[in-house]
């Protein structure tokens, strides 16, 4: 199901829904800018039928105590409020039968060593049933140093609670936004003008659009061996044409010759059948297999692109890989038949492995760690016995790809392992697979950035980026470049819950940042899209600016993170509006 939103706030700042006007793309069910702070049931609503002013009020009720019930939170840009003295006023109507409801205020330090640290506290208790609006008023200190700052409403109790007109007041001013970071000064503004290409419009229609003048791109490519193409989004249609034809001047003017996407690399091998003309489907067959992402028209267009290309260089082909190792399934499939046919030893048990996959979640340390070793010992056996063919080599990384599967499943999300397994992929792909050919990757901003400012909090991925690991490895050899937007919408899931694709709405750029800056410039060179090199940057460039991340699900605000963007990349793209990509039915 696809479903369009209207997109736009009209903020320059961080905006503050506290008086819960605001509907999130997933309805009534959740205010915009509030999220629940775990997984569970969700006693949250607006509600629209007592309300203290406006259309809403937020509204919470539960049927009877339940233990750990979610909070709603609103994390709030530490920027403006950082060692000040803040106070918050609000209305409050309650029908409680039994337990308490609570305001707390929580923040995240970073020392000088590095070590992180979070604290909350409660800042305003209600534990009385009023049936009727009742004004309340609470003041708090933000230490100096925090990173992040969040609001917190939580019910442990039975009954229902609104609450209603929250206002943030500091130094006697009330906030309906909060600044986010200094601006950019008018010789900076004047300095990116100087420095920032223009470069021809791409449309969310422009699958071929051959009049682009992309030769400033020699330059900032240079001789690399790999370059990168990041993104803000997964869902951005400008985004997927831009990368096309950037693609397409890198093989006829670069010799690039091998495409990796951000994909699981048994799935793209589909893909490179169909391209080199070994596959007789069409090309949404090919694609079958592929992230939802990448199911789209813009990626159909690319890949019937390189097949048109190949069908006429058959002597000199150009192919598509992948590099992630998230699915088992296709891994498991070619290492359960090459094991049958040469090696029943290790067929035993191999069965159960898909059993284990399923219930990854579930599954204990001892589980995850048998089947890490028993995987990897296979990897070890065949590779004494197996010789250096390509075969071989194939063989083994389908093994590996199980290997590196089950050690994420032991390290978790959040250790990004991931980011290293990707790495590790693609620097295959560049000596084994195919050691003599240039590559373009094709990833998120976070996974192709370079990461290398000596502060890890300042990096994307704080500093274990797939990129940070082919710096390493290939030096000036690798090039990473961001895609980044001022305003627009993008295709993405409702939630991590609701799998629906909507053309979610991306909050404006905020000033302070370097998408805000480059629009800026954009609006004075009447030219919407632009390229800026980071080879001669100036230093205030390296400062700590809000960065937009978006995924492939429905984000807000986006803004969260501050990174120094020449330590991420060696360059990035700017478009200033953009659209959803075009999903595949």
């Amino acid at each position: 199901m696809f479903l369009s939103l209207q997109t736009g706030l009209g903020f320059c700042q961080q905006y503050l829904n506290f008086d819960f006007e605001k509907e999130s793309v997933e309805g009534i069910s959740r205010p915009w800018g509030w999220s629940l702070d775990a997984w569970g049931e969700n006693a949250f609503s607006i509600d629209s039928t007592i309300k203290k002013s406006g259309k809403y009020s937020l509204k919470i009720t539960a049927d009877s105590i339940i233990q750990q019930l979610p909070a709603l939170q609103h994390n709030l840009e530490p920027f403006s409020i950082c060692g000040k003295r803040v106070t918050l006023k609000g209305s409050i109507n309650s029908q409680i039968r039994k337990g308490k409801s609570y305001i707390s205020i929580g923040y995240a330090s970073v020392d000088e060593k590095g070590n992180y640290s979070d604290s909350s506290s409660i800042v305003y208790e209600v534990n009385q049933n009023s049936n009727t609006w009742k004004e309340f008023e609470t003041s708090f200190s933000i230490p100096q140093d925090v990173i992040s700052v969040f609001l917190k409403i939580s019910f442990e109790g039975a009954g229902t609670i609104r609450y209603d007109n929250f206002q943030l007041i500091i130094d006697n001013k009330q906030y309906q936004e909060l600044p986010v970071a200094d601006v950019f000064s008018n010789s900076q503004i004047k300095w990116l003008e100087d420095n920032a290409v223009p470069f021809d419009r791409i449309r969310s229609t422009d699958y071929d659009y051959k009049s682009i003048d992309f030769s400033f791109l020699q330059s900032a490519f240079g001789n690399s061996r790999i370059v990168a193409l990041g993104e803000s989004t997964h869902g951005t249609s400008e985004f997927f044409n831009l990368k096309h034809q950037v693609f397409k001047y890198a093989v006829e003017q670069l010799r690039f010759r091998v495409f990796a996407l951000e994909d699981n690399q048994l799935a793209c091998k589909k893909v490179n059948q169909y391209i080199l003309g070994k596959l007789d489907v069409d090309a949404e067959k090919a694609m079958e297999h592929l992230f939802a992402v990448w199911y789209t028209n813009e990626m159909k267009a690319l890949i019937e692109w390189i097949k048109e290309r190949n069908a006429a260089h058959p002597d000199d082909p150009v192919f598509f890989a992948g590099f992630d190792m998230q699915d088992y399934k296709l891994p498991l499939k070619a290492v359960t038949d090459f094991l049958a046919k040469k090696n029943h030893t290790f067929l035993t048990d191999m069965d159960k492995f898909e059993l284990f996959a399923n219930n990854i979640f579930s599954a204990n340390d001892s589980i995850k760690r048998h089947w890490l070793e028993k995987i990897t010992t296979i990897y070890q056996a065949i590779e004494k016995t197996s010789n250096s063919s390509k075969q071989a080599n194939l063989e083994l990384q389908n093994i590996k790809l199980l290997q590196q599967f089950t050690e994420n499943a032991i390290k978790g999300h959040w250790s990004l392992y991931r980011d290293e397994a990707m790495a590790e992929n693609i620097v295959w792909l560049a000596t084994v697979k195919y050691p003599k050919e240039k590559i373009f990757v094709w990833a998120h901003d976070v996974h192709v950035s370079k990461s290398y400012h000596p502060s890890e909090s300042y990096n994307l991925n704080y500093g274990i980026a797939m990129g940070s690991f082919l710096r390493k490895t290939f030096g000036s050899g690798y090039k990473s470049f961001g895609l980044m937007t001022y305003s627009g919408a993008y295709l993405a899931q409702k939630s991590y819950t609701d799998y629906n694709r909507i053309a979610a709405p991306l909050y404006l750029a905020p000033k302070g940042s370097l998408e805000e800056a480059l629009y800026q410039v954009s609006q004075s060179k009447s030219e919407s899209n632009l390229f800026l090199d980071f080879q001669n940057a100036e230093e205030w460039l390296d400062r700590p600016v809000p960065f937009r991340f978006a995924n492939h699900v429905n984000v807000d605000y986006g803004f969260w993170q501050r990174i120094s963007v020449p330590f991420q990349f060696d360059g990035v793209f700017f478009i200033g509006k953009t659209n959803p990509s075009n999903y595949l039915e």
